[in-house]
């Protein structure tokens, strides 16, 4: 019950950085709008390290898959 709990957790942070991500994408679409390039290109920075971050906290993530032992051919 306990490893369910983290990996409840763990998936919620997860989502909440992707999320913080997409806020990036439309703070950049605005930063252009306006034509605020720096602050835009700052954006575009922030959010492309969160959906990466994202991204590989989720696929790289192996503490809760269990691998079945190899069988060795005798």
């Amino acid at each position: 019950m306990l490893k369910t709990i983290k990996k409840a957790i763990d998936r919620f942070f997860v989502a909440i950085l992707a999320l913080h991500g997409f806020f990036h994408i439309f703070e950049f679409i605005t930063a252009i709008y306006e034509d605020a390039y720096i602050t835009a290109t700052l954006a575009f920075l922030g959010a492309t390290a969160m959906i990466y971050g994202a991204y590989f906290l989720e696929s790289h993530n192996h503490h809760y898959h269990y691998h079945e032992p190899e069988e060795k051919e005798v």
